[in-house]
Order: structure tokens, then sequence, then C-alpha cells
């Protein structure tokens, strides 16, 4: 989705090259989830934020600090065969991208990730990880670009 809104946006005169954003959340959600309902907090909640690197597609999907994490993950996407992500988990993840763009849109400071900060400190088995799923990265993104090439006209941007 990022390389389609690359693509796409700029024809219609929408897109700063930094600002674009991907839509993740579902993917932040999960793991969140996965480590709260594993961690006893003794009773009460407590904010739990997991970082994720990668791309859409399950394999690229890559937490950074835990590998049990990261296959759980990869096992749900297994589950969903194609096809598409369970209503609950993507209505929140949606609600919480929403709520983030109204905050950032009033104004609100340290909502979003306003630069690049690179690629955080990542583990030897995030490391491995990342080495096999940039190849999966790529093919992703040019799968993205193909299909602005295809099917997305100037007369549909605008």
């Amino acid at each position: 989705m990022v390389t389609i809104a690359c693509d796409t946006l700029p024809k219609a005169g929408f897109l700063e090259p930094k600002c674009a954003f991907g839509i993740s959340m579902l993917y932040i959600v999960r793991p969140n989830t996965f480590i709260g309902e594993g961690v006893d907090f003794g009773g009460s909640t407590f904010p739990v934020n997991i970082p994720v690197i990668g791309g859409h597609s399950g394999q690229t999907i890559i937490p950074d600090k835990i590998a049990t994490l990261a296959v759980r993950i990869q096992e749900v996407l297994k589950t969903k065969t194609g096809a598409g992500a369970d209503t609950l988990t993507t209505a929140y993840a949606e609600a919480r991208f929403a709520l983030a763009m109204a905050h950032a849109m009033n104004g609100k400071k340290n909502n979003v990730l306003e630069k690049n900060l690179g690629l955080p400190k990542v583990n030897a088995y995030g490391q491995e990880l990342l080495k096999k799923d940039i190849s999966e990265l790529k093919k992703n993104i040019r799968k993205g670009e193909e299909f602005v090439k295809n099917y997305v006209t100037e007369k549909e941007v605008h």
C-alpha cells in the first residue's frame, strides 16, 4: 500500500515524500495484544508497545525483540489463508489509526512518527529475518509499482 500511495499521490499533487506512511497499525496491535495476554501485570493494565518493522505480507512483519512473537503473528496470518484480518482487530487498528490522524490534524505533537529514524537495533533473530525478508519486501514493492503502472491513470487520480 505504501508503494501504491507513493506512486499515485504525487500525480494528484498530494504527497510530500517524507510524509508517506504505511497503515501498519494492525501489525502493531497484534503483538501488543499477544504480549498483553502473556504477561501478568498484577491485575492492572499496562501500556505495551512492541515496535514492528517490515512490510504487509506475513513473513515480512518482524517484531523488534521477540522471536516467538514473530512466529505467533505469522501463524495468525497463515490461518487467515488470504481471507483477510479478523474484523474486530482490524476495526480497532483502524480506529487507532484514525484517532492518530485526527490528533495530528489538530496539531497534537508526538502523535505520529515525524521523521524516518531508520531501523532500530535488532537482535540476532530479527537480523536473520531481515536478511531473508528484504527480497520479499522488494517483491512487494515491485508488485505495488506494477499495479500503479498497469491500473492507475492520471484521470483516475484527479
